[in-house]
């Protein structure tokens, strides 16, 4: 009887051992299965605002393409468009928007040559040349006063010395808008003179600035501004 006693109780504590390993794995489960519930939940927000941002998006999109675009703006972005290729680069612009540096700007120019007909020219031996190198130092000196210089080193013409002085001038800031230049730089007459080669629509200057303008280049002093400060559109723009 006593056997039978003590296998019952052993058989009696290894069921209730068994049950309280099953109850923790339970509860184990059910942690793990909440933990993994509210990440998808999470998940779920993150998905669905994302599709909402999408969704925005889009309209904001098919909004934009759909309106059309009214003359008047096409014709004033062409405006802007063309007022930025031509104004940007203008040579005869002060140089308060920015300050001097050591570092010159440098300009090569080379050309190759070869006679194009063999012993078209018995003489003519095809070489490399060095045509012409520019240094240019230009900009703010302080907030008042700018200078440039910018040194040629090209054949002189007729054996002109100052033609390898291309710039060399000091300009004073009297305000936001005007500025009084003193030296030698770019004339400031028309408008292919004053343009860049790489945005004129022909690089050769107009043959009138020959005429009566000889050079590149003049002497003097020249007070120059525009009329930013008016409250008038049309005169905003005005140099």
């Amino acid at each position: 009887m006593r056997r039978l006693l003590t296998l019952l109780w052993l058989v009696l504590s290894a069921a209730a051992a068994s049950a309280q390993q099953a109850d923790e794995r339970l509860r184990d489960l059910e942690q793990k299965l909440n933990q993994a519930a509210s990440h998808i939940q999470q998940l779920s927000s993150i998905v669905e605002s994302l599709r909402s941002e999408i969704a925005n998006l889009k309209s904001k999109e098919t909004e934009s393409t759909s309106a059309p675009t009214s003359p008047r703006k096409a014709d004033e972005k062409a405006a802007d468009e063309f007022n930025e290729r031509i104004l940007g680069p203008r040579l005869g612009a002060d140089e308060r928007s920015h300050t001097i540096k050591p570092k010159p700007e440098i300009f090569i120019q080379t050309r190759y040559s070869a006679a194009p007909i063999r012993d078209s020219a018995s003489e003519f031996e095809p070489n490399i040349s060095l045509t012409r190198i520019e240094s240019r130092w230009a900009g703010r000196v302080s907030d008042r006063l700018g200078a440039g210089l910018e040194i040629q080193f090209h054949p002189a013409i007729d054996g002109s010395p100052e033609e390898l002085v291309n710039d060399a001038f000091v300009e004073y800031y009297i305000n936001d808008h005007a500025t009084i230049r003193a030296g030698q730089f770019v004339k400031p007459f028309g408008f292919d003179i004053q343009q860049s080669s790489a945005v004129r629509e022909s690089p050769e200057r107009g043959i009138f600035a020959g005429y009566f303008f000889p050079g590149q280049r003049d002497r003097g002093v020249m007070i120059s501004g525009d009329l930013g400060f008016v409250d008038s559109r049309a005169l905003k723009k005005v140099h």
